[in-house]
């Protein structure tokens, strides 16, 4: 955004001197980069939440692969001895 001026201020002293002064203020849209990082948390927070999501993934997977060698062992050990 543009820097805003105000009006000068001239003050002559009493020794014969002038003095000019101003004021100025800029103003800085900061939006975009509180956005940026707004992202930049968000997207961070997603990729702890992943790693969370896939390890309990991982163990529901493995869970079910304990289970189904546990049926098939018990199938076979059943089959087997029913053949006896």
């Amino acid at each position: 955004m543009p820097n805003v001026s105000g009006q000068p201020d001239v003050k002559l002293r009493g020794n014969g001197e002038l003095r000019f002064s101003t004021t100025s203020t800029a103003r800085i849209d900061v939006t975009e980069m509180a956005n940026a990082q707004a992202r930049l948390i968000a997207n961070q927070e997603l990729e702890k939440q992943a790693v969370v999501h896939k390890k309990e993934m991982d163990k529901e997977k493995s869970a079910r692969k304990c289970e189904r060698i546990v049926w098939i062992i018990g199938t076979a050990a059943g089959g087997y001895l029913l053949t006896r």
